[in-house]
């Protein structure tokens, strides 16, 4: 189901539908292990092994919560080979539709609507950027260690066996992070470098539109000196984790500065505020500003 023909009224009426799946993925449970799982696309025969890498576990439980939330549309096949080789993958509809439910919810109860309002086309981006290999890269086997080193709601107990206590809630987390470097650098480094409303058009996929704006506006416009400095000034921060995913954002093409500053302004309104934006902000002042 494309989010393209959805109108506002029917995000409230599809979260309310799916209120007790979305109960679920915000509490531990296997039902938050699996949707964490599959955000990075995975066989079961992997998950088994991310879940308990030093045990044999029993999949019956795991395949019994699959199906359910397969069947609420939280998941969805992502590829087939044989029947043993499913990859399965978050579905990045259902994470679009609830959080533009709770930024929905949260604008009819503001006295500045206008900050949670994202366009039709905006909208769109949000779900390719949700959909993206380049956002999922984020939760693969190679950044998965330093997401648990960081010990917020996914870590591993004492026998190795991960747990996972609200898989939104980190999901969404990790994509305000990136929505507040990209505001950080709209702010404080070169509005002109980001896509306005006009520009977002004509999507396929968040890898294409990054790839055609970092042509159109942005090859041999960043200055990879000042991006060097800045990150240096970030080694302080004690998170490895947002701090690879701080270094990796800011490689050509460039993938934040094709993300609009409106993301995070509904983003860090409707869930959780980063102060990790006025860190950004602070070492684009130090790096560049000040000289």
């Amino acid at each position: 189901m494309s989010i393209t023909i959805q109108k506002k009224e029917k995000y409230n009426q599809l979260y309310k539908k799916e209120k007790s799946i979305i109960e679920e993925l915000r509490k531990p449970g296997i039902a938050s292990l699996l949707f964490f799982c599959y955000i990075y696309p995975r066989t079961q025969k992997e998950v088994g092994k991310l879940i308990n890498p030093n045990k044999r576990i029993c999949f019956n439980p795991l395949i019994k919560w699959r199906d359910r939330l397969f069947k609420a549309g939280a998941l969805e096949i992502h590829s087939l080979s044989t029947m043993k080789n499913i990859k399965w993958r978050t579905n990045a509809t259902f994470l679009t539709r609830f959080c533009l439910a709770k930024i929905d919810e949260k604008r009819s109860e503001s006295g500045s609507p206008h900050l949670y309002e994202l366009n039709e086309n905006e909208k769109i981006l949000l779900e390719k950027f949700f959909d993206s290999k380049w956002f999922r890269g984020f939760f693969s086997d190679n950044y998965l260690p330093l997401i648990e080193k960081d010990e917020r709601k996914v870590w591993r107990d004492e026998s190795g066996k991960l747990w996972v206590s609200d898989a939104l809630g980190e999901i969404i987390f990790i994509a305000t992070i990136i929505f507040a470097i990209s505001y950080a650098f709209y702010y404080n480094y070169k509005s002109s470098l980001f896509p306005t409303a006009r520009d977002i058009v004509n999507i396929e996929t968040f890898e294409d539109f990054a790839n055609r704006w970092y042509e159109k506006r942005l090859k041999n416009k960043v200055n990879e000196k000042e991006i060097s400095k800045i990150l240096k000034e970030l080694e302080h921060y004690p998170s490895e984790f947002i701090k690879q995913l701080t270094k990796d954002s800011l490689n050509p093409p460039y993938y934040v500065f094709s993300i609009p500053p409106k993301f995070y302004e509904a983003f860090s309104l409707t869930f959780r505020h980063s102060s990790y934006m006025y860190e950004v902000a602070s070492a684009i002042d130090k790096a560049v500003r000040r000289r």
